[in-house]
């Protein structure tokens, strides 16, 4: 989109941020760390000893004429991280006589909404109005009445507090950083009066200066109003689209000042795999904000701010059961964020503000504070007084499965997923990939320790300490039946492999768990024949030297079965792949039921992996009897092309065939299986080579053969 000369000429002068590394956890902050949300108008000698007290507060610089550069001076003086309150998704913008809300007028091509579909983002359905203000405001609000979102050619106002909504593009994060408390001269931000993030985070002038205009030197940003980018459907004030720009002005801010502190205020869809919106295909997830932040809050836990609930929130269990841990499961990985909490107290009284603290502090491990009111401009000291008592228990296993997103009977629960969950071989020699889910903890974050032992009674294990983890494969879109974590573990020897997995907290004395769950694996001998000779016909004499795969028993004895591995040899020479197979029926027609599948590129994430994603392999080639095909579809879906025909003989029980590597890519390692796919011919019995191809826990799943 067209940006005004003005705003790109700021822009410019601003320099493009260095690279920069990911964002990390608050350092020096536990669940007994004291933390404090205050948007009240006095700093006096009272307000201030009480925020003296905390490790991390939160300010709004904007709201009192009080917070001068010398008070946040002073708290970071007393030992306080002290973090500015900033607005990142609606526009706190000036307001009339009337009372009405004055936008920016930038370049004029504002508001804008989107017209994509639900094929997934794209920049370039955005469309502008030319309404005559800036790019950055949205006009699409979802009509309850109308039944659809509707645009009326003006920016999109949040009713309840008074500002427009955003979409966080280029123009907008200019803004962020050059607005100011007084105005910026000359510039259409003239009459605005907010903080920006240069005024925030920039060297005082010294720590007694009392002028607002002055740059405060704030530790870091908080970063509000993140759920305009939320993906709920049919919801007014929610914009699922935003998602792509909000990461990147999160990310923006991250590397424009390295060593600050960027605190997420909720924005919990961006952390929870399952939250889609239909109508424009858009995950947030996908946008995640993991890398770019160091802290998150999530507010209203378990008392919320809704003065109507007497007790803890109605919202408690869909928080505990269904966002929490995915928003744990990101928290706790090696490159996670410190999870803080905000409830609020309404007058419940001290036992729900225990409950509460029992719910956040010390089951979860999150940094507590309960507020006196849902304004925040007053302080609360309950956590202060009733801190939490030392951690003395291991991590407990949780699960992310859960789904439901209200209260409903009909939701099952979902049992906890306690340590190793699955194992997996990768197509290189060696590896196995461990899986698991999340455990909490109230000293985090939570590591985790995997176990290996070659014995079934799991004697004399080999420990690998906190590894250094990822997100599970199949996790990011599927929670439910893939798992939050992995870790890929190498160079293990031929032969049977025990797995646990244990948590450990991040206590002084650490504890650790003491599950027992063990799974096994079956790591394969790669076979590899080089420099081969090999006659083409059908007689098997010139492989007897060579080595085979496994030796396989009789499986398909039904009538009609004419696929029925025995055994299978590949060779290779400088410029051909040999196959070799041997049957226990004859082979009367070296036909489609005569199936082999090639993974030659390692990876499992291409290629063809089944229509039900069965496969051990993501095949790039498939050998139907003679003709070699290549996959081009995108992973599920049965989409070939024809390669060519192998050249072929076969008697008897036995059968040869050969290809050019060149018509495989020349790959350096195969991982292929063998099917023997009777039903397609009038048969009845599939049968797998190895037998357990298709068995996701199987142990031997498929076949490597080494070429380099």
């Amino acid at each position: 989109m067209k940006r005004s000369l003005g705003l790109l000429l700021s822009l410019a002068l601003a320099g493009a941020p260095a690279a920069v590394s990911a964002a990390s956890r608050v350092p020096g902050i536990t669940s007994s760390s004291r933390f404090l949300v205050y948007y009240g108008q006095d700093y006096g000698p009272t307000v201030l000893a009480t925020l003296k007290q905390a490790n991390l507060v939160v300010l709004h610089p904007t709201n009192s004429a009080q917070l001068t550069p010398r008070v946040v001076a002073e708290l970071q003086g007393a030992g306080v991280k002290v973090i500015a309150y900033i607005s990142v998704g609606e526009d706190p913008a000036p307001h009339d006589a009337a009372g009405n809300p004055i936008p920016i007028v930038g370049n004029g091509q504002g508001p804008v909404r989107y017209i994509g579909g639900s094929t997934g983002y794209d920049a370039s359905k955005i469309v502008p109005a030319n309404g005559g203000v800036a790019s950055f405001y949205v006009d699409q609000l979802w009509s309850s009445s109308q039944g659809q979102y509707v645009s009326d050619g003006l920016p999109d106002v949040n009713t309840n507090f008074g500002g427009f909504f955003i979409w966080p593009n280029d123009d907008w994060r200019w803004v962020l950083n050059e607005q100011r408390i007084g105005g910026v001269p000359a510039t259409s931000l003239a009459n605005r009066s907010v903080a920006g993030l240069k005024q925030l985070a920039g060297a005082r002038t010294s720590a007694t200066d009392i002028d607002r205009t002055h740059d405060f030197g704030f530790d870091g940003f908080f970063l509000d109003t993140l759920d305009t980018a939320g993906p709920y459907v049919n919801a007014w004030g929610y914009y699922a689209w935003v998602a792509p720009e909000m990461q990147k002005t999160v990310k923006f801010i991250h590397d424009s000042y390295p060593g600050k502190i960027v605190f997420a205020n909720r924005g919990t869809f961006f952390f929870n795999p399952l939250i889609a919106n239909p109508t424009h295909g858009i995950r947030p997830y996908q946008y995640s904000l993991r890398p770019y932040i160091h802290a998150a809050l999530f507010e209203s836990y378990a008392l919320d701010s809704d003065a109507s609930h007497t007790g803890l929130s109605p919202y408690l269990p869909v928080n505990r059961d269904n966002y929490a841990q995915k928003l744990m499961a990101e928290a706790n990985r090696p490159d996670g964020f410190t999870v803080f909490s905000l409830d609020y107290d309404m007058g419940r009284g001290a036992a729900l503000s225990a409950q509460a603290l029992q719910e956040t502090a010390i089951k979860n491990g999150w940094v507590e504070y309960i507020a006196p009111t849902g304004q925040l401009d007053t302080l609360g000291t309950y956590v202060s007084t009733h801190p939490p008592a030392a951690d003395t228990a291991a991590p407990v296993w949780d699960s992310t499965a859960a789904y439901a997103e209200v209260i409903n009977p009909a939701f099952p629960d979902v049992p906890d997923r306690v340590g190793v969950q699955r194992l997996s071989l990768t197509s290189r020699p060696g590896e196995v990939v461990v899986h698991w889910d999340v455990a909490r903890d109230q000293s985090l974050p939570v590591r985790y320790n995997l176990y290996r032992s070659t014995s079934s009674t799991f004697g004399n294990p080999v420990k690998y300490a906190q590894v250094n983890f990822e997100v599970g494969e199949g996790w990011s879109t599927d929670p439910t039946t893939k798992f939050a974590n992995q870790y890929t573990v190498t160079g293990l020897t031929p032969g049977t492999h025990y797995f646990r997995v244990r948590a450990e907290d991040s206590a002084s004395v650490p504890h650790e768990d003491t599950n027992t769950v063990t799974l096994s694996i079956t790591v394969p001998t790669y076979v590899s024949n080089p420099n081969a000779s090999i006659n083409v016909n059908g007689d098997l004499s010139d492989w007897a030297a060579l080595t085979s795969f496994p030796v396989d028993p009789q499986d398909a004895t039904a009538s009609g079965d004419v696929a029925d591995w025995a055994r299978a040899w590949l060779a290779h020479d400088a410029n051909n792949l040999y196959l070799a197979l041997q049957n226990h029926v004859s082979i009367t027609q070296l036909n489609a039921a005569f199936s082999v599948y090639l993974d030659t590129d390692n990876t499992r994430s291409t290629g063809f992996r089944g229509g039900g994603d069965q496969f051990p392999v993501g095949a790039e080639f498939v050998l139907l009897g003679t003709s070699l095909y290549r996959y081009t579809g995108t992973g599920l879906d049965w989409q070939w092309t024809s390669v060519g025909t192998a050249g072929f003989s076969w008697g008897g029980l036995n059968a040869e065939l050969f290809v050019p590597r060149a018509w495989v890519n020349n790959p350096s390692l195969i991982n292929l299986f063998f099917q023997g796919d009777n039903p397609s011919l009038g048969g009845t019995t599939v049968d797998s080579y190895p037998d357990a191809a298709l068995q996701p826990q199987g142990a031997v799943r498929s076949f490597l053969y080494q070429l380099q």
